[in-house]
Parts: C-alpha cells; sequence; structure tokens
C-alpha cells in the first residue's frame, strides 16, 4: 500500500513520548527484548502523520525480522566465545526475584554486541528518531551516553571482606556423539542417517526437510529446524493474480499474432512463473498457514516437554513466552543457577502442532568446588585495572527513569530556513594548549557476587565467579571475582 508522505506539522503528546520512554526503561531486555510495539506505532503515528499499523503485512514482516534477530542473538549470547574484557553493562533482573545474568565480556573486546545493549540501543534509536531528548539531570542511561572519555571506578560504602564463590564447568565432552546427535533427532522426529561434518547432522541440510544439528562446542549445541513448518514463509508466499494485467493481455495478444518466432508469450504460459523441479529434487511441504498459535501456557508446557525428552532438568529453568500475533509462539528457557541465570539461553518456536525450531546447549554442568573471591571494593579496583577491563569499551544501560525524566515538548518546528550544506570545521588547537583528555568518576555503592558465562580460549566453557557492581547513577558493571592466585595469567 502507498503510505502519505511523513507531516512536518505533525502535534506531540509529551506525557505519549515520556510514558514510551519508561516502559522501554522499565522493561528487562535480558529476559525478551520485547518492545510494546502498539505503543511504538501510535507514537510514530502521531509524530509522523503515518499510521504504521496500516501495513499490515510490512508489520508482520518487521515482526519477523524481529523474532528470527532475536532468536539468533539469544542463541549468540548462549554460546559466543566471550572476550577478555572485564566489565560490561547490565540491566535488572526479572520480576520473579532471580537474579540476572553476569556477562563478563563487553562489545569492543569481544567483537560481538550483548544482548543487553542490542535492545536498547534499539530503544535510543528510536526514541532519538522520534524527536525526543534526555534531560540533563535524568538517571536514564544509554549505550555511550552519561559516561564520557576514561572512566575511573570508586567504591563508597562496600565490604572488604573476600570470600568464596562455588564455579561449574559445561561438560561438553560426555555428551558430544553420533548417539546424542541420534537422540535428538527422535525427540524432534527427524529421520535420516547422522553425518559429521563440522559437528553431527541428521536430515537434509537443503532446506527441504527438517534437520538437527550438535556442534563440537564448548557446550554441545543443538539446534533443530523445520522449513516445511515455517509459519513466516506463509507471509513470504507470492501468487499470480487471477487475471492477467492490461500489459500481461497485450503480451498474450502479441504472442498469439507472432507464435512460432519464439519471441511471443502464449496463454498456456501465463500464470506459469514458478519454473518445474529439477529432476530428483525435493521441495519442500507448503507450511500450514491457518494455524492458531498455541497459548503462552501451551507453548511452555511444550517447551518444557522437549527439554526432558533431550535429558535435560526442566526445573532447572525459568521459562517466559510470547505470542507475536502469528502462527506461532516464542518460547526462552533460561537456565538458572545458584539462584541467578547464568545466560545460557533455550529458545523454541511452539506451533499448533508442536516445536518447529529449537536452539540450546545440552552439556552438563559439573561442580569445579570453590574458588576464593576478592572483597567487592577489591572488585572495583579491578575495573581500573588493565588486565581485567578497559574502561572506555563498555557504558552502562538504561538504569530506572526517575520521574524528572523529560523529553522534548515536540519535533522541532518546520522552518523555511535551508540547512547550510557547509560542514562545520572543528576549532584549531591553540599552541600551548592543554588537550583534551576527559575522565569520568563512577561512583560504586552496591555489589552482587555470582557467576559468569565464560568460553576460554580453548573453546571450553564455565560458569565463574564474577561481582555485578552498580554504581549511583544505576549503571551496572561486572568484573572476575576470582584471587589473582586461582588465576592464569598466561596467553
Amino acid at each position: 500500500m502507498t503510505t502519505p508522505p511523513p507531516r512536518d506539522d505533525a502535534s506531540v503528546d509529551p506525557q505519549l513520548l515520556a510514558d514510551a520512554l519508561r516502559r522501554v526503561s522499565a522493561a528487562d531486555p535480558a529476559a525478551d527484548a520485547v518492545l510494546d510495539t502498539d505503543a511504538l506505532h501510535a507514537t510514530l503515528a502521531t509524530t509522523t502523520g503515518v499510521d504504521v499499523r496500516g501495513d499490515e503485512l510490512a508489520a508482520r514482516r518487521a515482526r519477523r525480522t524481529r523474532g528470527r534477530w532475536l532468536q539468533a542473538a539469544a542463541a549468540v549470547a548462549a554460546f559466543a566465545v566471550v572476550g577478555a574484557g572485564g566489565y560490561a553493562a547490565g540491566l535488572n533482573g526479572d520480576d520473579k526475584g532471580t537474579a540476572p545474568a553476569i556477562s563478563l565480556g563487553s562489545a569492543a573486546s569481544s567483537g560481538t554486541t550483548p544482548e543487553r545493549d542490542a535492545a536498547s540501543a534499539e530503544a535510543w534509536s528510536q526514541t532519538t528518531a522520534l524527536g525526543g531528548r534526555v534531560s540533563s539531570d535524568s538517571a536514564v542511561m544509554w549505550p555511550g551516553h552519561g559516561y564520557g572519555g576514561n572512566l575511573v571506578f570508586h567504591a563508597q560504602g562496600l565490604s572488604q571482606d573476600g570470600g568464596t564463590q562455588a564455579a561449574w564447568a559445561f561438560d561438553a565432552a560426555s555428551v558430544y556423539s553420533r548417539q546424542t546427535a541420534e537422540k535428538v533427532a527422535d525427540a524432534f522426529g527427524v529421520t535420516g542417517t547422522p553425518k559429521e561434518d563440522y559437528g553431527w547432522t541428521v536430515g537434509p541440510v537443503d532446506g527441504s526437510g527438517a534437520s538437527v544439528s550438535l556442534s563440537p562446542d564448548g557446550q554441545a549445541s543443538v539446534s533443530y529446524y523445520d522449513p516445511t513448518r515455517d509459519p513466516w514463509s506463509c507471509e513470504e508466499t507470492r501468487s499470480a493474480p487471477d487475471e492477467p494485467t492490461e500489459d500481461q493481455k497485450a503480451e498474450i495478444a502479441d504472442g498469439e499474432a507472432g507464435a512460432g518466432q519464439g519471441d511471443g508469450v502464449s496463454k498456456d504460459d501465463w500464470g506459469t512463473d514458478e519454473p518445474a523441479a529439477e529432476p530428483g529434487v525435493i521441495l519442500p511441504a507448503t507450511a500450514d498457514c491457518d494455524g492458531e498459535a498455541p497459548s503462552t501456557k501451551e507453548a511452555k508446557a511444550e517447551a518444557t516437554q522437549t527439554l526432558s525428552t533431550l535429558g535435560l532438568d526442566a526445573a532447572g529453568f525459568e521459562l517466559e513466552a510470547a505470542r507475536d500475533g502469528g502462527a506461532g509462539t516464542s518460547v526462552s528457557a533460561y537456565q538458572v543457577v545458584d539462584g541467578q541465570r547464568t545466560g545460557v539461553v533455550w529458545s523454541f518456536l511452539v506451533l499448533e502442532d508442536g516445536v518447529q525450531s529449537a536452539s540450546g546447549p545440552l552439556a552438563p554442568l559439573v561442580a569445579l568446588g570453590d574458588y576464593d573471591v576478592v572483597s567487592p571494593t577489591e572488585a572495583v579496583d579491578r575495573l581500573n585495572d588493565p588486565r581485567f577491563g578497559e574502561a572506555v569499551t563498555a557504558y552502562p544501560l538504561m538504569a530506572a527513569a526517575r520521574e524528572t525524566t523529560q523529553l522534548s515538548a515536540g519535533v522541532p518546528e518546520s522552518s523555511d530556513d535551508a540547512v547550510s550544506p557547509q560542514p562545520t570545521v572543528p576549532p584549531t588547537i591553540t599552541p600551548g594548549s592543554d588537550l583534551s583528555w576527559p575522565v569520568s568518576d563512577v561512583m560504586v555503592t552496591d555489589s552482587r557476587l555470582g557467576v559468569a558465562l565464560r568460553t576460554f580460549a580453548d573453546g571450553s566453557t564455565a560458569l565463574v565467579p564474577a561481582y555485578e557492581l552498580r554504581d549511583d547513577q544505576g549503571g551496572v558493571w561486572s568484573v572476575v571475582a576470582v584471587v589473582e592466585a586461582q588465576l592464569d595469567f598466561s596467553s
């Protein structure tokens, strides 16, 4: 459909924008990273004059892209090799009393963007796109905003006593085998002979049918996908119109007039826009496009049963589900150890007839015993130590928004004044002047000892003792907690 161009004179409801920001700030992207699309659509309609919801097909395709990206992001967060960075930004936990995962590794040092950063960055871009701004007295922190330059961390009111913390390792070697691949395939109803090629695979790899894979990584990662039941394929289906267009009718007429010349289009050719299958090629079956998405309760039950069938203890996971308006319901199963999420996630897409796709680790946890840990005060000092982190590679994300958080009263009014095409040249530094080297002081006032997911250089993966440190502006940082005597600094 054709949408009208954005209006320059659209009125803006400041309260609507403020409420939208508070909803984003109060959300926990680490849990599901689900944006309130209804509120966003309404705000976009108010500020731009474009009713996004009017194009339902475009909206559903956008949801598809978001859902696939989030599922992939969850898998990356669960399996990725994290870098050597000592601290990273964090967010609040869920509302069930379970502490959130602690992340050891920053975007700059690991080469990947943390799952939480992605959601907050998206929210930031949406807010600025709406013409909003955050007031200088706001406690809201965005990636790259709130702290600038080099950071110096200080501890205030924290304990100076060390202690101990249990650690665990993922035993991938105990489950990575042909037999495990067969077991996983049987659990998902996939038939075929296991083949070893960069891991074990059962089922076709050409997209013609369901398949499972078992990867030789530190967590024995499993992936299952059935393209023949992908509900999003319904939205990509294109069919010829019931009647030819006027241009097609003209081409048909020309084809009949020039029959035998080899350059015309005949009636029999119209409507056959899909090429015939190659001999021996199996085309995937068409997904059920009329299926009803299961309820979140039903989807959770299906995911729980699948975890148990795979030999995992479903009681060791917290499940959250969300319906996305299509034929499927997404379920995320977060691993919990000692009352804290570990950062390991199983992701499912559940349809009316069962699980259509799933991914997650199979490796069981083995206890490594207790490690000595530094005090919270010393943990803060580690944030200033380059061996444990680089002070300019991570920033606090959104903290809980204060009531004083303000957005601009509206989009700047339209003006007839042309924007100057000439770029602004930065000022020349005056000889003998001091060189800019900004330093921000970060006051850490709270700490939490737990574990963080860590993949080492050899690919082995463990849950290592780590501190979550919170500053007085609501920013959250993390650093390894193990004493130096039990750390191997050799490269």
